[in-house]
Protein backbone atom coordinates (compact mmCIF):
# COMPACT_ATOMS: atom_id res chain seq x y z
CA UNK A 1 0.00 0.00 0.00
CA UNK A 2 1.44 3.35 -0.99
CA UNK A 3 1.49 6.31 1.33
CA UNK A 4 -0.26 9.30 -0.11
CA UNK A 5 0.37 12.92 0.79
CA UNK A 6 -2.50 15.37 0.89
CA UNK A 7 -2.06 18.45 -1.31
CA UNK A 8 -4.37 21.40 -1.62
CA UNK A 9 -3.97 23.38 -4.83
CA UNK A 10 -5.68 26.18 -6.71
CA UNK A 11 -6.61 25.67 -10.33
CA UNK A 12 -8.40 27.81 -12.88
CA UNK A 13 -12.13 27.29 -13.41
CA UNK A 14 -11.45 26.03 -16.93
CA UNK A 15 -8.99 23.50 -15.50
CA UNK A 16 -11.61 22.37 -13.00
CA UNK A 17 -14.17 21.83 -15.75
CA UNK A 18 -11.61 19.88 -17.76
CA UNK A 19 -10.63 17.81 -14.71
CA UNK A 20 -14.22 16.90 -13.89
CA UNK A 21 -15.08 16.07 -17.49
CA UNK A 22 -11.98 13.95 -18.17
CA UNK A 23 -12.06 12.10 -14.85
CA UNK A 24 -15.73 11.21 -15.37
CA UNK A 25 -15.15 10.15 -18.98
CA UNK A 26 -12.35 7.83 -17.88
CA UNK A 27 -14.22 6.48 -14.87
CA UNK A 28 -11.62 7.84 -12.43
CA UNK A 29 -11.79 10.01 -9.38
CA UNK A 30 -10.38 13.48 -9.86
CA UNK A 31 -7.52 12.60 -7.52
CA UNK A 32 -6.64 9.47 -9.51
CA UNK A 33 -6.78 11.44 -12.76
CA UNK A 34 -4.34 13.99 -11.29
CA UNK A 35 -2.00 11.24 -10.05
CA UNK A 36 -1.99 9.64 -13.50
CA UNK A 37 -1.29 13.01 -15.14
CA UNK A 38 1.65 13.59 -12.79
CA UNK A 39 3.04 10.12 -13.53
CA UNK A 40 2.70 10.76 -17.26
CA UNK A 41 4.68 14.00 -16.90
CA UNK A 42 7.49 12.38 -14.90
CA UNK A 43 10.79 11.65 -16.63
CA UNK A 44 10.97 8.18 -18.11
CA UNK A 45 14.40 7.51 -16.63
CA UNK A 46 14.08 4.60 -14.20
CA UNK A 47 14.32 5.46 -10.52
CA UNK A 48 16.04 3.20 -8.02
CA UNK A 49 12.88 2.66 -6.01
CA UNK A 50 11.12 1.42 -9.13
CA UNK A 51 13.88 -1.07 -9.95
CA UNK A 52 14.97 -3.14 -6.96
CA UNK A 53 17.32 -5.19 -9.18
CA UNK A 54 19.29 -2.01 -9.93
CA UNK A 55 19.58 -1.24 -6.23
CA UNK A 56 20.76 -4.78 -5.55
CA UNK A 57 23.40 -4.46 -8.28
CA UNK A 58 24.76 -1.26 -6.72
CA UNK A 59 24.73 -2.80 -3.23
CA UNK A 60 26.58 -5.88 -4.49
CA UNK A 61 29.27 -3.65 -6.02
CA UNK A 62 29.57 -1.62 -2.78
CA UNK A 63 29.85 -4.80 -0.70
CA UNK A 64 32.60 -6.11 -2.98
CA UNK A 65 34.53 -2.84 -2.67
CA UNK A 66 34.14 -2.87 1.11
CA UNK A 67 35.32 -6.48 1.36
CA UNK A 68 38.36 -5.69 -0.79
CA UNK A 69 39.19 -2.63 1.35
CA UNK A 70 38.88 -4.69 4.56
CA UNK A 71 41.16 -7.32 3.06
CA UNK A 72 43.78 -4.69 2.16
CA UNK A 73 43.48 -3.13 5.61
CA UNK A 74 43.88 -6.50 7.34
CA UNK A 75 47.03 -7.07 5.30
CA UNK A 76 48.39 -3.70 6.49
CA UNK A 77 48.41 -2.18 3.02
CA UNK A 78 47.65 1.49 2.39
CA UNK A 79 47.56 1.25 -1.38
CA UNK A 80 46.41 -1.52 -3.66
CA UNK A 81 45.24 -1.57 -7.25
CA UNK A 82 45.27 2.20 -7.71
CA UNK A 83 43.69 3.01 -4.36
CA UNK A 84 44.35 6.23 -2.53
CA UNK A 85 47.92 6.97 -1.52
CA UNK A 86 47.16 8.96 1.62
CA UNK A 87 45.57 8.51 4.99
CA UNK A 88 43.58 10.94 7.05
CA UNK A 89 46.55 11.20 9.43
CA UNK A 90 48.77 12.27 6.51
CA UNK A 91 46.38 15.12 5.78
CA UNK A 92 46.36 16.27 9.39
CA UNK A 93 50.14 16.08 9.66
CA UNK A 94 50.46 18.39 6.64
CA UNK A 95 47.85 20.77 8.04
CA UNK A 96 49.43 20.83 11.51
CA UNK A 97 52.84 21.49 9.96
CA UNK A 98 51.39 24.44 8.08
CA UNK A 99 49.12 25.94 10.75
CA UNK A 100 50.36 24.53 14.01
CA UNK A 101 48.48 22.22 16.35
CA UNK A 102 45.51 24.56 16.76
CA UNK A 103 43.54 25.37 13.63
CA UNK A 104 42.30 28.98 13.25
CA UNK A 105 38.79 29.69 14.51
Amino acid sequence: MSTKVRKQIYIEQSQERFLKREAKARGLSEAEFIRKAINAARPTMPRGGDHPEAIEKVLKFARQRLAAAKKRHAAGKKVSDGGRTWTREDLYEERFARYGRRLPD
